[in-house]
């Protein structure tokens, strides 16, 4: 588990420096819009399919707002399991039981972490799909408007800012893809540990319990435990 945990932090890693790159790419995109000396719109009843395109960019927004309040849920329940886990190892000792409930609640943070990947991934998609219209439209643009010198430099600006963010939200879907894959091992592992440790400790208890037993047994009577089978 240690080690798939290493391999999980070392895509951890590399996908954070790629949101730091998609941060200051959503900055610079951003500023460009919020000019309003920007706007480049084809005029209307001019491309029905570029028409269909721009409603579909507002559809994905929606969408996108969506998943990050999908996201948010995900991070919370991650963040309480957490805290649910810290509380248990405070309040443990060395017994079977508590080691028991550790173990399942280790399941619970795994899990919990998988969903956050999960929301994750659903995210970056839905910011790829709604960057990939943008970059189709503005190139539109830029060839409706080629014999405007101005509108083609802007478009041209905006056009290559697009064009490189989509390779950072590419390269971070490639990131969220493999470690949801690796943390789907790790609750495997979590679960198979769980499972052998819960096994271990039933036949310590019946073990003991068996033992406790024959002490109040006479000799020549057999265990209710014992004829089980």
């Amino acid at each position: 588990l240690l080690a798939i945990k290493k391999k999980h932090n070392k895509c951890r890693g590399d996908y954070n420096l790629d949101c730091k790159k998609i941060d200051v790419l959503k900055e610079k995109i951003e500023t460009y819009y919020r000019n309003p000396n920007n706007i480049t719109r084809i005029p209307k009843d001019e491309d029905a399919e570029y028409e269909k395109e721009m409603k579909e960019i507002d559809a994905l927004y929606e969408k996108i707002c969506d998943a990050k309040e999908d996201k948010e849920r995900a991070l919370d329940e991650y963040i309480k399991a957490g805290k649910v886990g810290i509380e248990i190892e405070k309040n443990s000792n060395i017994s079977g039981e508590d080691t028991l409930k550790h173990y399942s609640h280790a399941i619970e943070e795994e899990k919990a972490l998988l969903s956050t990947i999960k929301y994750d991934l659903k995210l970056f998609k839905t910011i790829y799909d709604r960057d990939q219209l943008l970059y189709l439209v503005r190139r539109k643009e830029r060839w409706y408007y080629i014999e405007d010198e101005n509108k083609t430099e802007l478009l041209n600006e905006i056009v290559e800012l697009h064009e490189n963010r989509i390779e950072y939200l590419y390269n971070g879907i490639n990131r969220l893809e493999d470690m949801f894959s690796i943390q789907k091992n790790a609750l495997y592992i979590a679960e198979e540990v769980y499972s052998a440790y819960k096994a271990h400790y039933m036949a310590t208890y019946m073990y003991k319990k068996e033992k406790k037993l024959r002490k109040y047994i006479p000799s020549g009577f057999q265990s209710p435990l014992e004829t089980w089978v």
